[in-house]
């Protein structure tokens, strides 16, 4: 039986509601007031005030230190993302935002397939390939957080354990490269193929995606209750909208800090540069940046030419006594630990864009 938040409960025999008592004694002391003997309860209370009371983001009573105490055995059963060799951090970036949203919401760890979401994205540049919209070697290419998003909102949401994901796909780099290949070649030969037609060619490469990369279980549960994908989008999702952050990575840290403090994570793509990926794992690992920069083996360290950029999560922020920026606390979907630090001078340097989500519910 998997231990939870719950209190080790099994989360297929109680639901969360019926469960804050047994939460009580992890709960930060304003939840409390509200969860708690004499408190209003989860009535009344929505998704993002649950959040932004929740320790994962935000500890009040140590505003002081500027620093968050992150919950991470809240968060996907404390397992780190990992793409592997998968160019889905703009996905997994997402995803994890909206795993921090449903586990305040739930009161219990949910973990979110990149691969559901990546075999929609396949399908929809697939489409636009047999329309003769886009090249076949244009499909499987580096895209923007926001497109992410919108899939999320298209699509809705579908949990790791309800998703049939080819699992070698996924963990197997030269696998992952032969689907990517053979991906290419499947979208060729069938836009040549005269003999079908569009509707025809449409029912081929979704069952091609079925086969390749995995089918989604429809409908699915948690905690006892029955969801489709885009009910449980609903539920959790409060980050729909959303504004581009400003190009200067000063004025981007400020904006984030801000955000933070309210409790609403921050989505941040650096630049990408070869030095980043660990030779041995094959993936980036990104543990220089948790050096200050002050090191003799710090940014010197970085020479290469950007190629491309990398989508992360940002949790946490730390100050100094003057109010300056000290480092972000950012999570990963590159496995390792999940979480690392960027410091101060390492975002000025490798800063390329900010997503600011908003809260719309």
């Amino acid at each position: 039986m998997a231990v939870s938040l719950l209190g080790g409960f099994s989360p297929s025999l109680v639901r969360a509601q019926d469960c804050v008592s047994v939460v009580q004694e992890s709960l930060h002391p304003v939840q409390r007031l509200i969860l708690g003997p004499g408190g209003p309860g989860l009535q009344g209370i929505s998704v993002p005030e649950l959040l932004a009371l929740h320790p994962a983001f935000l500890d009040f009573h140590n505003r002081h230190k500027n620093v968050y105490h992150l919950n991470r055995a809240l968060v996907r059963n404390n397992t780190p993302r990992d793409q592997c060799q998968l160019a889905t951090c703009w996905i997994n970036a997402v995803l994890t935002a909206l795993e921090w949203s449903s586990a305040a919401h739930f009161l219990h760890p949910v973990a979110l397939s990149d691969l559901y979401l990546l075999k929609k994205y396949l399908e929809e540049e697939g489409m636009e390939v047999l329309k003769g919209n886009l090249a076949e070697q244009d499909v499987w290419r580096t895209t923007y957080i926001q497109r992410a998003w919108e899939l999320a909102f298209r699509y809705g949401l579908v949990p790791e354990e309800s998703f049939r994901a080819k699992i070698s796909f996924k963990g197997n780099a030269t696998v992952a490269a032969r689907v990517a290949m053979a991906f290419r070649l499947f979208l060729r030969n069938l836009k040549e193929n005269e003999k079908l037609n569009l509707q025809s060619k449409f029912k081929l490469l979704n069952a091609w995606l079925n086969d390749a990369i995995g089918e989604e279980i429809v409908p699915f549960q948690i905690l006892g209750e029955e969801f489709k994908p885009m009910q449980l989008y609903d539920r959790v999702n409060f980050l729909e909208d959303y504004e581009v952050g400003e190009p200067d990575p000063e004025a981007a840290s400020r904006q984030a800090i801000q955000s933070l403090s309210a409790g609403i994570p921050v989505l941040v793509a650096i630049r990408w540069i070869h030095e980043f990926l660990d030779k041995n794992l094959g993936v980036a690992t990104l543990n220089g940046f948790s050096v200050e920069a002050t090191d003799s083996k710090g940014l010197a360290a970085y020479t290469s030419d950007p190629q491309g950029s990398h989508a992360l999560l940002l949790l946490d922020y730390e100050l100094d006594t003057g109010g300056r920026l000290v480092k972000f606390l950012a999570q990963n979907s590159h496995g390792g630990g999940g979480f690392f630090y960027i410091y101060a001078d390492y975002f000025k340097a490798f800063y390329d864009y900010l997503i600011l989500p908003k809260v719309t519910k």
